[in-house]
């Protein structure tokens, strides 16, 4: 539910912005899902690349996540005791030059399917940000 107005309404407003999107496509051997600023473009986009692609070995699932964009959306709403460690992994991802991806991909296997999850530098990188307990801590 979208708040009428007030506080809790620009607490949303800064999190979707005026306007989200979300699309859903289903075919006879496909369905795709895509949210956020120009949705029906992106899926769109990815649909025409199916085609060309068509008779291609693909994964059953495939989730692509980049962080910068991320990083600037909870520094954008962070409270202010945050905004500097979220300035932080901003400016970590940022400078990673585009290697601030997550990518989870599944395959299948007999009986099952298998997971590969790839976490590129400028994330593992984020991991500087972590508190490091001190022998003793508990």
């Amino acid at each position: 539910m979208i708040p009428a107005e007030g506080q809790a309404r620009e607490h949303f407003q800064k999190l979707v912005g005026q306007t989200f999107d979300v699309v859903v496509a289903i075919g006879d051997t496909a369905a795709y899902v895509a949210a956020g600023r120009d949705a029906a473009t992106l899926i769109k986009t990815v649909m025409d690349q199916s085609k060309q692609s068509a008779g291609a070995s693909v994964p059953p699932a495939q989730l692509f996540v980049a962080g910068a964009p991320i990083a600037r959306f909870v520094q954008a709403v962070a409270d202010e005791n945050d905004k500097e460690d979220a300035a932080k992994a901003v400016k970590i991802l940022e400078g990673a030059g585009g290697k601030d991806r997550v990518t989870m991909t599944m395959t299948v296997i007999p009986n099952g399917a298998k997971v590969r999850l790839e976490v590129q530098a400028g994330v593992v990188s984020l991991l500087r940000l972590a508190p490091i307990p001190k022998a003793g801590d508990e």
